[in-house]
C-alpha cells in the first residue's frame, strides 16, 4: 500500500505529495491565476512515467520530468505513476497525485499529440483556417496559434497546440513520422479539446498507425464556431 502525506496551501507555499515508493510531484500552491504550471517529478527509479492530466494520459521519460503544463479553468487533477511497458506497473508501480485550482480564461482549442514509441519523432501539424501551418519549426502563427514542444526530446511527446482566441473556422490535423535511432511501427493518439473548462467543452480522440519514416497522414479536423 502506498502511504503518503499531503501538505496543501492556497497560494505562495510550496506543496508536495510524497509516497513511500519514492516518487513525488511538486507544485507551488493549490491556487493559481497562471495558465502554465511548472511541474517537477522527482525521486523515481522508473525510466518512464505515466502522467494523467485532467483524465488525459501521457507517457514521458523520467529525465524529462520537469515540464511546463497547461491548466484548464477550474480544478485540475494531475496524477503520475511509474510506467513499465511490460505491465508490471499494475502490480507494484509507485504513484502520486495533486490537485490545483486555476482561475484562468478558458482556451477555445487545445490539441495534445502523443505517440507510443521511444527514440522517434512523430510531429503534429495544425493547418489553421487562414492556411498557415503551426508546427515545431513554426511555433507561433499570425492568428495566435502556439505549438509547445516541451524539451523536444525524442519519443512519446507530447506536442501541444493552443488557440487562445475563438477564431472561427476549420482546423486540420496532420502528423508526420520523421524517424529516429529506432524507426518502427508507431501508434499515435491525438486529443482535441474544444472550449476546455466551460459548459461547452467537448473532447475528441484521433488514433492512427504510422508504419515508417516519411509517412504523413491527415488524421482529422475540428471547427470553431
Amino acid at each position: 500500500m502506498i502511504k503518503g502525506y499531503f501538505l496543501y496551501s492556497l497560494i505562495g507555499i510550496f506543496a508536495f505529495i510524497e509516497s513511500s515508493w519514492a516518487i513525488k510531484i511538486q507544485v507551488y500552491g493549490g491556487y493559481t491565476r497562471e495558465r502554465n504550471l511548472p511541474l517537477v517529478i522527482t525521486e523515481t527509479s522508473s525510466r518512464l512515467l505515466r502522467t494523467v492530466i485532467n483524465g488525459l494520459p501521457i507517457i514521458m521519460k523520467s529525465y524529462d520530468s520537469f515540464r511546463i503544463i497547461s491548466l484548464s479553468r477550474g480544478i485540475n487533477t494531475i496524477a503520475v505513476s511509474e510506467y513499465f511497458p511490460d505491465g508490471t506497473n499494475k502490480i507494484y508501480g509507485a504513484s502520486d497525485y495533486v490537485t490545483i485550482f486555476a482561475d484562468v480564461t478558458p482556451v477555445p482549442l487545445k490539441i495534445i499529440h502523443t505517440w507510443d514509441t521511444e527514440d522517434n519523432y512523430i510531429d503534429v501539424y495544425i493547418k489553421e483556417p487562414t492556411g498557415e501551418v503551426c508546427y515545431y519549426a513554426h511555433r507561433y502563427t499570425k492568428l495566435g496559434g502556439i505549438m509547445d514542444i516541451g524539451s523536444d526530446t525524442v519519443g512519446y511527446g507530447p506536442q501541444i497546440y493552443f488557440m487562445p482566441f475563438p477564431n472561427p473556422g476549420v482546423y486540420e490535423i496532420y502528423v508526420q513520422y520523421w524517424g529516429g535511432s529506432r524507426s518502427k511501427l508507431s501508434e499515435i493518439t491525438t486529443y482535441v479539446i474544444l472550449y476546455e473548462g466551460t459548459e461547452k467543452e467537448k473532447r475528441y480522440i484521433f488514433n492512427a498507425t504510422l508504419t515508417a519514416p516519411g509517412d504523413r497522414i491527415f488524421i482529422g479536423k475540428v471547427e470553431l464556431k
